[in-house]
């Protein structure tokens, strides 16, 4: 039987968990690229104050926010040939590729063109990707109708989606700093690295689309969009889980200091010589904490053999709070030490981002088993607007914590260049500082995020009686 060169980049004919798993890399490995990259962009390759960074990335995350609700909107009335959530997923991609070349083309518009250009196409990218990404969060209930298959595309997904997001933080500025040097243009070395992971995510995210089918079909709304949200509102389990996920960003906070921490820590005492600190010090402290990430995930199905999802949700809550605490009291004058506490710290983040998705997700069932109505859509348009919103807040935190911290990356580069040393500088506080930021803060965050689920009640039996009851329904309905 011939094989077509799609079934060759799938590696499985037909295997839809490996074809969902492979549209979730893609996804991530092109936000990943973008969210590595576009803070150091932003402040010291553009060289746009941290304070005109932070306003920017308010305004996308405001923008974000409002998105939401609309794009869960249109999801709940689409129904085409392709299903309710797959067509937005092809044609969302367009804009966001176009808007993430555009975000790292090396131009030079003068001060005010710049803050313009840059405000502009991060604001399209970031409301692209709602656009792209509710409808795939909402593409699992519907492609996985079984529980069994659904929790292994959830795994599988998770883990591959973890790989691609470790990819760039692995190569970007690598591949960034050695064009960079090479060219002698720092804004060519971003481009070139940004285009190095846009386009094989674009690729893969066209080539998987025709192996996932939407098995669930669902009739248009008739009711209006607030009696959705109605629903939603209702749905006590959701708003617990919602409240809950509004606090993982806060609990992952080292994800946005730990480029500039890697840049400036240790440029008094290691020196790599012709490739700066940023290239080798920020993927090599990331790799153990993407091992814990992408391991954390896969063991997921594993830890719920013994325990309930609700149960690892507080344990791996509470390991987070443990392994934080410890990181600040150690310290990371030492950066073996420092770069091993990285994996303890971040093992948890996989276990949440796994059991969150299933949450959400089997608060579709929940909501169609109270109410007899499904709302995707809507669901996941609340979740992901109200997690935006806060989101907003702990992704600006970082670089309005850089204004206060009066961050001047060329005046700290001056410093280094004429070999004096930079901690004993006016800045020599300022990795101290953001230290403190990324534990201390983070430790807080899991306490945040581990009260709210302390209070949910919808359990595995629940769950299992739902499912049982909504069967039932749909095929009395099918024989009246």
């Amino acid at each position: 039987m011939k094989v077509t060169l799609k079934e060759r980049l799938l590696g499985l004919k037909g295997n839809e968990v490996i074809a969902f798993s492979l549209l979730v890399f893609g996804q991530t490995m092109l936000g990943s690229a973008v969210s590595t990259g576009v803070n150091i962009l932003f402040t010291d390759v553009w060289h746009l104050t941290a304070w005109t960074t932070a306003f920017i990335m308010l305004g996308a995350k405001i923008a974000e926010a409002l998105a939401n609700p609309f794009s869960g909107y249109l999801v709940d009335r689409t129904n085409t040939k392709w299903g309710k959530c797959r067509p937005y997923i092809l044609f969302a991609t367009v804009p966001l590729v176009a808007a993430t070349i555009l975000m790292f083309l090396p131009v030079n518009l003068g001060t005010n063109g710049d803050i313009i250009f840059l405000t502009a196409t991060f604001m399209i990218y970031t409301v692209a990707n709602v656009f792209f990404y509710l409808p795939m969060s909402g593409l699992m209930p519907l492609a996985f109708p079984d529980t069994v298959k659904r929790t292994k595309a959830i795994s599988y997904s998770s883990t591959l989606g973890s790989m691609g997001s470790i990819l760039p933080s692995l190569l970007f500025f690598l591949i960034a700093d050695l064009v960079a040097r090479g060219s002698g243009n720092d804004k060519l070395g971003y481009f070139i690295s940004a285009i190095a992971f846009t386009l094989p995510s674009a690729l893969l995210i066209f080539l998987t689309f025709n192996k996932i089918k939407e098995k669930v079909v669902i009739p248009n709304k008739k009711e209006k969009y607030l009696e959705s949200i109605k629903f939603v509102v209702k749905n006590k389990p959701l708003l617990l889980v919602v409240i809950s996920s509004i606090m993982l960003p806060l609990a992952n906070l080292t994800g946005g200091f730990i480029g500039y921490f890697s840049k400036w820590a240790y440029v008094d005492t290691i020196n790599f010589g012709g490739v700066g600190n940023l290239a080798i010090l920020f993927p090599a402290l990331s790799i153990l904490s993407g091992f814990a990430y992408m391991l954390s995930m896969a063991l997921v199905p594993f830890f719920l053999k013994y325990m309930s999802k609700k149960t690892l949700f507080i344990a791996s809550s509470l390991f987070g709070i443990v392994a934080n605490v410890a990181a600040y009291f150690i310290g990371y004058e030492n950066i073996f030490l420092f770069a091993a506490f990285r994996f303890f710290t971040n093992f948890p983040v996989g276990i949440a981002a796994v059991l969150m998705s299933s949450f959400t997700t089997e608060n579709v069932e929940y909501t169609q088993w109270k109410t007899g109505k499904r709302a995707e859509g809507a669901i996941f348009a609340m979740k992901n607007m109200i997690v935006s919103v806060f989101s907003a807040v702990t992704i600006v935190l970082p670089i309005m914590i850089l204004g206060i911290l009066n961050y001047r990356p060329e005046a700290m580069q001056a410093i280094v260049d004429a070999k004096q040393p930079l901690m004993q500088s006016e800045y020599g506080s300022f990795i101290h500082d953001i230290f403190f930021c990324m534990t201390i803060l983070s430790a807080f965050g899991y306490v945040l995020q581990l009260v709210p689920m302390l209070f949910y009640k919808f359990n595995d039996k629940e769950y299992a009686v739902a499912l049982a009851e909504i069967k039932a329904r749909d095929e009395e309905s099918a024989f009246l």
